[in-house]
Order: C-alpha cells, then structure tokens, then sequence
C-alpha cells in the first residue's frame, strides 16, 4: 500500500486534503440528493473535521525543523552605559568591602582596649588595628586593579 493515506511515509497535510477530496468524491459519486445549503454545510463540516484533525497531526509531525535566531542590535552608547553601570556597582561593591573590613578592624579594636589593662596591650591593640586597616587597603586596591579602567565612552 504505497502512497496509501494510512501509510507512514505520506505527509500528513497530504492526508488531510486527500481524505477531503475523498468525502468530496463519495458525496458526488453516490449522488446524494441534499439541498444545496444542507450540501455545503455537510462539506463545511467535514473540511472544518479534517482541519482539526489535520492541524495537530501537521503539528506534531517529526520534519525538518526551523530554528529562528534574533539577534538583537544594541547601540553603542547603550552598550557604554551599561558597562559604565557595571563598572560603578563593582566599584562600589569594592569600597563596601573596605568599609565593612576597617568598620570590623575598629570593633575588634575598640573590644581590645576595653579590656587592655597596660601601655603594652593598648600597644598591640592599635598595631593590629594598623595591620588589619593595612591589609584592607591592600585588599582594596588589589580588586581595584583587577577591575581595571571605566569603559571609554563612545
């Protein structure tokens, strides 16, 4: 049964108009006698019946599938605007790092000397707060050079 309607190798938009003009044909060959407007609804129906079922099947059928790629144009002070603001949210995120980390030297400072009972503590105290102050700059200018230069404006 090659070519056949039910067969698998046949589209299936081809199934759909073929078993039309079947109904079509057995309508005319058995020359049913219908009104004219009952004959056009019949045919209304049936083609309405087969698109429906023809629709999901042309739907769902496995072919050739299309890819469509958008590609979307950005202008280029758009662009500069965008890594401008990136630029500034990095940089800002940066400076609250450093803050937080001297804002916590100088709590654990402030705790030490609370309980410093001598010159030598209140020593090691203020040193820590150095290092610890030292250390956050180093830390800060470290992701400040990672970050590198703001975007050159276009």
């Amino acid at each position: 049964m090659r070519g056949s309607i039910f067969s698998g190798n046949v589209p299936p938009v081809h199934r759909v108009f073929t078993t039309s003009i079947a109904i079509v044909v057995v309508l005319v060959t058995k020359e049913v006698v219908m009104k004219v407007i009952a004959a056009r609804s019949i045919m209304a129906l049936a083609i309405v019946g087969m698109l429906g079922v023809g629709a999901p099947a042309v739907a769902s059928a496995k072919g050739t599938t299309t890819t469509t790629t958008t590609i979307k144009v950005v202008s280029p002070m758009r662009a500069y605007e965008k890594a401008l603001g990136a630029y500034k949210f990095a940089r800002a995120s940066i400076g609250h790092s450093y803050q937080s980390a001297v804002q916590a030297a100088q709590s654990v400072y402030d705790a030490s000397l609370a309980v410093a009972r001598d010159s030598a503590e209140r020593s090691t105290a203020r040193a820590t707060l150095r290092l610890a102050i030292t250390e956050a700059t180093a830390a800060r200018e470290a992701a400040l050079l990672a970050l590198g230069k703001p975007p050159v404006r276009p």
